[in-house]
């Protein structure tokens, strides 16, 4: 089941790879005419006021193995608050939608436009408060980002906090441990092991 899960997470991932100028489908091994296909239901979606539900992929792992990072590679700019111990304290939801071509790159933090360069910041400032303010240092309510970007591809990232590897404190431990069960057991999601 684990296998085949990776392998449908890793063959969603290449039908919604970011394309630059020039390339084709196939230099992701994908046919042109299947991603054309794709590319139709959404341009359809869009002109009709469909609703579709983008693919949802849970990132999860042990503190530091590079979840942020892997995220930040399909915005393409830097997105994410990284730390040396413990970054991420809640799920941070990441909804991903491809602009028109040429158009800037927009992004919405719980609701209040901001710009690309912000969101490390605030996603700092709202961690370094679940941090203080919550009593095992972590939170189970999403933070929202919405990013419209020409260069992303439609589909909702889910980052989690990291495993922790060595706790030092079991509430911690437990904290985390329900938290990330509580994403990884929604049927909805693909999840990725970093």
């Amino acid at each position: 089941f684990f296998i085949f899960m990776f392998i449908t997470t890793l063959a969603l991932l290449l039908v919604l790879s970011v394309f630059t100028p020039g390339q084709t489908t196939e230099t992701f091994g994908i046919d042109e005419e299947s991603f054309s296909v794709y590319v139709q239901l959404l341009q359809l979606s869009q002109q009709h006021g469909w609703k579709l539900e983008l693919p949802k992929l849970a990132v999860t792992g042990i503190q530091s193995a590079g979840k942020s990072t892997l995220l930040e590679t399909y915005m393409g700019f830097p997105a994410a608050y990284t730390a040396r111990d413990t970054a991420t304290r809640c799920p941070i939801q990441y909804t991903l939608r491809r602009g028109a071509p040429g158009s800037p790159i927009e992004i919405t933090f719980q609701g209040e436009q901001i710009s690309p360069d912000q969101l490390p910041s605030r996603l700092e400032s709202s961690m370094n408060r679940i941090a203080t303010e919550s009593p095992s240092g972590f939170s189970e309510e999403f933070l929202h980002i919405e990013v419209v970007s020409p260069s992303v591809p439609n589909i909702v990232f889910v980052d989690l906090p990291g495993l922790i590897p060595n706790p030092d404190n079991s509430e911690k431990e437990l904290a985390v441990q329900k938290l990330v069960a509580n994403v990884v057991r929604d049927p909805s999601f693909f999840i990725v092991a970093v």
